[in-house]
């Protein structure tokens, strides 16, 4: 497994150093514009290069993935006779090193802002932690939501735009269901729940997590199922 992990995490360093190195710059442009002017620079730059770390966590977390998915991604992996569930979980652990790396460096400018305005009190680290963990579950959610649906439906379908514009609206429909079923289920709001970031923002309840972890689950282990039994064309 360790070497599948770190296989999978090599495919994608090149754009993860970039993606950091731009992170990195503009912080260090925001505490250098903090120590000239004032905390209002550097919070411009903090919630500039948060968005942008999540969206270098989500297209890593798309590139390593969807890799040993079909015919136009194979990589060495696929030669090596390593079950599916070895080369999923791989890819998967292997996204979540790189998630982990940009969470690091973009933290260390988050709670140095936090810190220097009193904004973040020590205190806060649980809420935090906790954040964290649900950026692990969030992942899991993206690709099992998104990336599995498009890499199996890929191999099944046409190259008609009717039929691409079908795979499109299956994967909202996945999403709508999910909506749905949390709100008439009172999935969402139900008791225990957690406050995944600082004050109390962004809280989310213990049923919905448990709700979304299965529905993953299932989806991710009917994926590895069809794989074993090679109903894909890979």
């Amino acid at each position: 497994m360790k070497k599948v992990i770190t296989f999978y995490a090599k495919q994608i360093s090149p754009i993860l150093v970039i993606g950091l190195a731009i992170i990195l710059g503009l912080n260090l442009v925001g505490v250098t514009m903090n120590l000239l002017e004032g905390t209002d620079f550097l919070f411009r730059a903090i919630r500039g290069t948060t968005v942008m770390s999540l969206l270098l966590i989500l297209i890593t977390t798309w590139k390593i993935t969807k890799l040993d998915t079909s015919k136009e991604n194979l990589t060495l992996v696929s030669l090596s006779g390593y079950s599916e569930g070895t080369k999923f979980f791989g890819k998967l652990l292997a996204a979540y090193l790189t998630a982990i790396t940009v969470i690091v460096v973009q933290s260390a400018f988050i709670w140095y802002y936090g810190l220097e305005t009193g904004r973040i009190a020590t205190g806060d680290m649980l809420s935090f932690v906790s954040g964290v963990g649900m950026m692990f579950l969030f992942i899991f959610m993206f690709v099992c939501y998104f990336v599995i649906p498009v890499s199996w439906l890929k191999d099944h379908v046409k190259t008609s735009y009717v039929q691409k514009a079908g795979v499109i609206i299956l994967l909202f429909g996945i999403l709508i269901f999910n909506l749905l079923a949390e709100y008439y289920l009172h999935i969402y709001n139900s008791q225990g729940v957690i406050s995944i970031l600082p004050n109390g923002r962004f809280e989310i309840s213990l049923l919905s997590i448990i709700w979304n972890v299965t529905l993953c689950v299932i989806i991710a282990g009917s994926y590895i199922y069809h794989k074993t039994k090679k109903v894909d064309t890979i």
